[in-house]
């Protein structure tokens, strides 16, 4: 027989371990048996845009997208991307995306789930200059998280010898 003045105590506790479960989740990478939880998507509103560092080769930089909102959110696939030219208006430009891994791959579209203040990487490699390419400069990267109508500005200077770039998948950003 349970004491009546023990339920109200007993459920608060219940509601509490359960909201703290929620609440504690890590950035996540399709972990097998993970359950299928479901996450709302970033939205450009929630999330700021950064350029982290160019790799060992020239071409390939990496970019990041941090949650600045107050709700946990999901990125699936890849960043919508744009180079924006000196008048303003985006190059002309075909965007080729790659990634994941294979054994990744096989356990359905890449997510990154991100907590307020958490982060994720991609990155972008721009064509290897050519001798006498036709080369068109570019003031700044505009990115977009999945399914936003809009994108978010991170300044970046450069030419774009050819007419396509490759954008990786999400990873999560573990600080390394």
């Amino acid at each position: 027989m349970q004491r009546a003045g023990l339920a109200f105590p007993t459920a608060v506790l219940v509601l509490t371990c359960l909201v703290v479960a929620a609440c504690s989740e890590g950035v996540d990478v399709n972990e097998p048996g993970r359950g299928g939880r479901q996450y709302r998507p970033c939205r450009s509103a929630d999330l700021a845009l950064k350029r982290v560092a160019n790799e060992s080769r020239a071409e390939t930089v990496t970019y990041r997208f941090e949650n600045r909102g107050d709700f946990i959110c999901m990125l699936a696939g890849h960043a919508g991307v744009a180079l924006i030219g000196l008048d303003g208006r985006p190059l002309a430009v075909q965007v080729r995306t790659y990634g994941p891994s294979p054994e990744i791959a096989r356990r359905g579209e890449p997510k990154v789930i991100l907590r307020p203040g958490g982060a994720a990487k991609f990155r972008v490699i721009y064509p290897t200059p050519a001798p006498k390419a036709a080369c068109r400069r570019f003031v700044k990267v505009t990115a977009s998280a999945p399914g936003s109508d809009w994108g978010l500005d991170a300044a970046d200077a450069a030419d774009l010898c050819g007419d396509t770039i490759m954008v990786s998948t999400f990873w999560p950003d573990t600080g390394g």
